[in-house]
């Protein structure tokens, strides 16, 4: 394995259309909740705005649940995976590594990143 990591640059992780499309979605989504509001005569926001609730809910617990059961890596913990997080960290002019955490999830997931109310943390898992 390389141990030279070039720069990455912003637009190389950017995909070319995506400007486009997000203007196309903006639309398209702001239509239907202006049918979704109009139609229901506002009762469609109650709704919206209890499941915006439940979701949080939901995410600050897996948080914990993360957080609890989860190893977070540091240099006393997986030092090899902590060095190559700083490794990366540094190629993508990151301006502070994220914290990570190793999951045992029985192989639901590979990996995945998350962020709750500025906090950003990756988790990798283990099968």
């Amino acid at each position: 394995m390389s141990t030279d990591l070039k720069t990455i640059t912003d637009e190389q992780l950017v995909y070319p259309k995506e400007k486009v499309l997000f203007i196309i979605s903006a639309i398209f989504s702001s239509v239907i909740w202006i049918f979704l509001v109009v139609g229901t005569f506002g009762a469609g926001l109650i709704f919206i705005g209890l499941f915006a609730l439940f979701f949080l809910i939901l995410k600050q617990l897996f948080t914990a649940r993360i957080k609890g059961f989860g190893i977070r890596v540091s240099e006393n913990q997986y030092p090899a995976i902590h060095a190559q997080l700083k490794r990366i960290s540094m190629a993508m002019n990151l301006s502070e590594i994220p914290t990570l955490y190793v999951l045992q999830m029985e192989g639901v997931l590979n990996a995945f990143a998350m962020n709750i109310f500025s906090r950003n943390f990756i988790v990798i898992t283990t099968a």
